[in-house]
Protein backbone atom coordinates (compact mmCIF):
# COMPACT_ATOMS: atom_id res chain seq x y z
CA UNK A 1 0.00 0.00 0.00
CA UNK A 2 3.11 2.16 0.74
CA UNK A 3 4.55 1.91 -2.61
CA UNK A 4 5.83 4.65 -4.54
CA UNK A 5 5.23 5.48 -8.21
CA UNK A 6 8.43 4.11 -9.41
CA UNK A 7 7.39 0.43 -8.37
CA UNK A 8 4.45 0.13 -10.08
CA UNK A 9 5.74 -2.98 -12.07
CA UNK A 10 6.36 -4.55 -8.40
CA UNK A 11 4.11 -8.07 -8.66
CA UNK A 12 2.69 -6.98 -4.80
CA UNK A 13 0.54 -4.37 -6.71
CA UNK A 14 -1.25 -6.95 -9.26
CA UNK A 15 -3.97 -6.78 -7.06
CA UNK A 16 -4.88 -3.15 -7.43
CA UNK A 17 -7.05 -2.11 -10.48
CA UNK A 18 -6.03 -5.82 -11.62
CA UNK A 19 -8.66 -6.49 -14.99
CA UNK A 20 -9.36 -2.42 -16.00
CA UNK A 21 -8.70 -3.29 -19.64
CA UNK A 22 -10.74 -6.07 -19.64
CA UNK A 23 -14.54 -6.39 -20.26
CA UNK A 24 -16.37 -8.10 -17.37
CA UNK A 25 -18.73 -9.41 -19.49
CA UNK A 26 -15.88 -11.63 -21.31
CA UNK A 27 -13.84 -12.34 -17.95
CA UNK A 28 -17.01 -14.09 -16.81
CA UNK A 29 -16.95 -16.53 -19.29
CA UNK A 30 -13.54 -16.93 -20.80
CA UNK A 31 -11.38 -17.96 -18.36
CA UNK A 32 -7.70 -17.45 -20.46
CA UNK A 33 -9.09 -14.03 -21.03
CA UNK A 34 -9.00 -13.61 -17.20
CA UNK A 35 -5.30 -14.05 -17.18
CA UNK A 36 -3.80 -11.92 -20.24
CA UNK A 37 -3.20 -8.58 -17.86
CA UNK A 38 -0.74 -11.02 -16.04
CA UNK A 39 0.74 -12.25 -18.91
CA UNK A 40 1.36 -8.60 -20.08
CA UNK A 41 2.57 -8.09 -16.32
CA UNK A 42 5.07 -11.13 -17.29
CA UNK A 43 5.93 -9.87 -21.15
CA UNK A 44 7.14 -6.19 -19.25
CA UNK A 45 9.03 -7.66 -16.83
CA UNK A 46 10.56 -9.97 -19.42
CA UNK A 47 11.56 -6.40 -21.29
CA UNK A 48 12.72 -4.97 -18.19
CA UNK A 49 15.10 -8.34 -17.81
CA UNK A 50 16.02 -8.04 -21.26
CA UNK A 51 17.06 -4.33 -21.26
CA UNK A 52 19.64 -4.77 -18.12
CA UNK A 53 20.82 -7.70 -19.95
CA UNK A 54 21.26 -4.85 -22.74
CA UNK A 55 23.19 -2.77 -20.34
CA UNK A 56 25.00 -5.35 -18.80
CA UNK A 57 27.14 -6.04 -22.42
CA UNK A 58 27.58 -2.57 -23.12
CA UNK A 59 29.44 -2.96 -19.48
CA UNK A 60 31.34 -5.75 -19.84
CA UNK A 61 32.28 -5.21 -23.40
CA UNK A 62 33.85 -1.70 -22.67
CA UNK A 63 37.85 -2.06 -22.84
CA UNK A 64 37.93 0.48 -20.36
CA UNK A 65 36.04 -0.28 -17.50
CA UNK A 66 36.51 -4.08 -17.23
CA UNK A 67 39.71 -6.45 -18.29
CA UNK A 68 39.16 -8.81 -20.65
CA UNK A 69 39.48 -11.83 -18.66
CA UNK A 70 37.03 -10.42 -16.52
CA UNK A 71 34.46 -9.84 -19.63
CA UNK A 72 34.73 -13.29 -20.23
CA UNK A 73 33.85 -14.99 -17.53
CA UNK A 74 30.71 -12.45 -17.18
CA UNK A 75 29.95 -13.05 -20.38
CA UNK A 76 29.50 -16.71 -19.91
CA UNK A 77 27.80 -16.30 -16.89
CA UNK A 78 25.12 -13.97 -18.71
CA UNK A 79 25.10 -16.08 -21.74
CA UNK A 80 23.72 -18.98 -19.13
CA UNK A 81 20.87 -17.11 -17.98
CA UNK A 82 19.72 -15.43 -21.02
CA UNK A 83 19.96 -19.44 -21.64
CA UNK A 84 17.61 -20.66 -18.94
CA UNK A 85 15.51 -17.46 -20.04
CA UNK A 86 14.91 -18.08 -23.41
CA UNK A 87 13.83 -21.53 -22.39
CA UNK A 88 11.40 -19.89 -19.95
CA UNK A 89 10.06 -17.32 -22.51
CA UNK A 90 10.02 -20.62 -25.10
CA UNK A 91 7.43 -22.09 -22.74
CA UNK A 92 5.38 -19.42 -21.97
CA UNK A 93 4.59 -19.07 -25.88
CA UNK A 94 4.16 -22.49 -26.43
CA UNK A 95 1.17 -22.01 -23.30
CA UNK A 96 -0.03 -19.10 -24.88
CA UNK A 97 -0.60 -21.17 -28.47
CA UNK A 98 -2.16 -24.25 -26.63
CA UNK A 99 -4.15 -22.46 -24.53
CA UNK A 100 -6.96 -22.04 -27.96
CA UNK A 101 -7.01 -26.13 -27.51
CA UNK A 102 -7.56 -26.74 -23.71
CA UNK A 103 -10.92 -27.19 -22.09
CA UNK A 104 -11.27 -24.11 -20.39
CA UNK A 105 -14.36 -22.32 -20.59
CA UNK A 106 -14.58 -19.95 -23.30
CA UNK A 107 -16.98 -16.91 -24.87
CA UNK A 108 -18.87 -18.48 -27.45
CA UNK A 109 -20.21 -14.93 -28.15
CA UNK A 110 -19.09 -13.64 -31.70
CA UNK A 111 -18.01 -10.08 -29.90
CA UNK A 112 -16.69 -12.01 -27.25
CA UNK A 113 -15.00 -14.51 -28.97
CA UNK A 114 -13.11 -11.91 -31.43
CA UNK A 115 -12.01 -9.66 -28.42
CA UNK A 116 -10.45 -12.53 -26.64
CA UNK A 117 -8.97 -13.86 -29.67
CA UNK A 118 -7.42 -10.67 -30.65
CA UNK A 119 -5.80 -10.24 -26.67
CA UNK A 120 -4.58 -13.88 -27.11
CA UNK A 121 -2.91 -12.82 -30.55
CA UNK A 122 -1.44 -9.95 -28.80
CA UNK A 123 0.33 -12.00 -26.07
CA UNK A 124 1.51 -14.19 -28.78
CA UNK A 125 3.06 -11.41 -30.61
CA UNK A 126 4.94 -10.08 -27.75
CA UNK A 127 6.07 -13.00 -26.47
CA UNK A 128 7.57 -13.73 -29.91
CA UNK A 129 8.76 -10.60 -30.02
CA UNK A 130 10.62 -10.93 -27.27
CA UNK A 131 12.18 -14.18 -28.05
CA UNK A 132 13.78 -13.07 -30.73
CA UNK A 133 14.91 -10.41 -28.98
CA UNK A 134 16.91 -13.01 -26.31
CA UNK A 135 17.80 -14.92 -29.57
CA UNK A 136 19.64 -11.70 -30.80
CA UNK A 137 20.80 -10.85 -27.26
CA UNK A 138 22.51 -14.52 -27.18
CA UNK A 139 23.41 -14.18 -30.62
CA UNK A 140 25.21 -10.85 -29.64
CA UNK A 141 26.67 -12.36 -26.56
CA UNK A 142 28.53 -15.06 -28.84
CA UNK A 143 29.75 -12.95 -30.62
CA UNK A 144 31.91 -10.84 -28.47
CA UNK A 145 32.78 -14.11 -26.84
CA UNK A 146 34.65 -14.86 -30.06
CA UNK A 147 36.08 -11.27 -30.22
CA UNK A 148 37.71 -11.55 -27.19
CA UNK A 149 38.87 -15.08 -27.28
CA UNK A 150 40.48 -13.43 -30.66
CA UNK A 151 41.77 -10.18 -28.90
CA UNK A 152 43.21 -12.34 -25.74
CA UNK A 153 45.02 -14.61 -28.06
CA UNK A 154 46.61 -11.70 -30.23
CA UNK A 155 47.79 -10.38 -26.63
CA UNK A 156 48.87 -13.76 -25.96
CA UNK A 157 50.77 -13.89 -29.37
CA UNK A 158 52.39 -9.96 -29.19
CA UNK A 159 53.35 -11.58 -25.56
CA UNK A 160 55.19 -14.38 -27.10
CA UNK A 161 56.69 -12.40 -29.53
CA UNK A 162 57.78 -9.82 -27.25
CA UNK A 163 59.30 -12.70 -25.12
CA UNK A 164 61.30 -13.98 -27.90
CA UNK A 165 62.64 -10.74 -28.62
CA UNK A 166 63.90 -10.55 -25.58
CA UNK A 167 65.21 -14.31 -25.65
CA UNK A 168 67.11 -13.45 -29.37
CA UNK A 169 69.14 -10.19 -27.29
CA UNK A 170 69.88 -12.55 -24.68
CA UNK A 171 71.33 -15.06 -27.20
CA UNK A 172 72.91 -12.41 -28.88
CA UNK A 173 74.94 -11.42 -26.07
CA UNK A 174 75.90 -14.62 -25.13
CA UNK A 175 77.52 -15.49 -28.63
CA UNK A 176 79.61 -12.18 -28.14
CA UNK A 177 80.85 -12.45 -24.03
CA UNK A 178 80.84 -16.82 -24.38
CA UNK A 179 83.60 -16.15 -27.00
CA UNK A 180 85.32 -13.73 -24.94
CA UNK A 181 85.10 -15.62 -21.62
CA UNK A 182 86.47 -18.41 -23.73
CA UNK A 183 89.78 -16.23 -25.06
CA UNK A 184 90.48 -14.27 -21.42
CA UNK A 185 89.84 -17.89 -19.68
CA UNK A 186 92.58 -19.51 -22.38
CA UNK A 187 94.90 -16.49 -22.01
CA UNK A 188 94.47 -17.01 -18.18
CA UNK A 189 95.45 -20.43 -18.30
CA UNK A 190 98.76 -21.22 -16.04
CA UNK A 191 100.94 -23.24 -18.55
CA UNK A 192 104.49 -23.02 -19.86
CA UNK A 193 103.36 -21.61 -23.41
CA UNK A 194 101.51 -18.74 -21.99
CA UNK A 195 103.23 -18.00 -18.96
CA UNK A 196 105.56 -15.21 -20.88
CA UNK A 197 105.66 -11.87 -19.45
CA UNK A 198 106.32 -10.65 -22.99
CA UNK A 199 102.89 -11.24 -24.03
CA UNK A 200 100.82 -8.06 -24.96
CA UNK A 201 97.05 -7.33 -24.52
CA UNK A 202 96.72 -7.33 -28.70
CA UNK A 203 97.55 -11.21 -28.53
CA UNK A 204 94.26 -11.32 -26.51
CA UNK A 205 92.78 -8.52 -29.25
CA UNK A 206 93.76 -10.69 -31.69
CA UNK A 207 92.49 -14.02 -30.92
CA UNK A 208 88.63 -12.42 -29.39
CA UNK A 209 88.08 -10.33 -32.40
CA UNK A 210 87.96 -13.57 -35.16
CA UNK A 211 86.43 -15.98 -32.36
CA UNK A 212 83.89 -13.54 -31.62
CA UNK A 213 83.27 -13.26 -35.38
CA UNK A 214 82.49 -16.97 -36.45
CA UNK A 215 80.60 -17.00 -33.34
CA UNK A 216 78.14 -14.55 -34.34
CA UNK A 217 78.49 -15.38 -37.76
CA UNK A 218 77.37 -19.17 -36.49
CA UNK A 219 74.30 -17.27 -35.25
CA UNK A 220 73.28 -16.22 -38.26
CA UNK A 221 74.01 -18.82 -40.70
CA UNK A 222 72.93 -21.72 -41.10
CA UNK A 223 76.21 -23.78 -40.07
CA UNK A 224 74.63 -27.53 -39.51
CA UNK A 225 73.29 -26.74 -43.01
CA UNK A 226 76.32 -25.83 -44.63
CA UNK A 227 78.60 -29.05 -43.05
CA UNK A 228 75.43 -31.41 -44.04
CA UNK A 229 75.90 -29.81 -47.53
CA UNK A 230 79.74 -30.56 -47.25
CA UNK A 231 78.92 -33.98 -46.21
CA UNK A 232 76.28 -34.55 -49.10
CA UNK A 233 78.96 -33.17 -51.34
CA UNK A 234 82.55 -35.22 -50.13
CA UNK A 235 79.83 -38.31 -50.26
CA UNK A 236 78.59 -37.97 -53.83
CA UNK A 237 82.77 -37.36 -54.98
CA UNK A 238 83.78 -39.95 -53.21
CA UNK A 239 81.22 -42.50 -54.66
CA UNK A 240 82.13 -41.23 -58.38
CA UNK A 241 85.82 -42.31 -57.34
CA UNK A 242 84.64 -45.97 -56.57
CA UNK A 243 82.72 -46.21 -59.32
Amino acid sequence: MDASPQQTQSASQLHVDYGRSLHPSIMSRDAFYNLTELLGFTASSHIKFLNLINIKLDKYTSQTQVRESQSLLHLKYTKNILYRHIQKTQRILESIKNARYSTWPKDETESGKRKAAFSAQSLEQDFKHLLDRAVALRTRINEEITVLLSSISIAESQGATEQAQRVGKSTLLAFIFVPLSFTTGFFGMNVTEIASDKLSLKWWVAMSVPVTVIAISMLYLDVVGFFKWIWKFLKRGYNKIVE
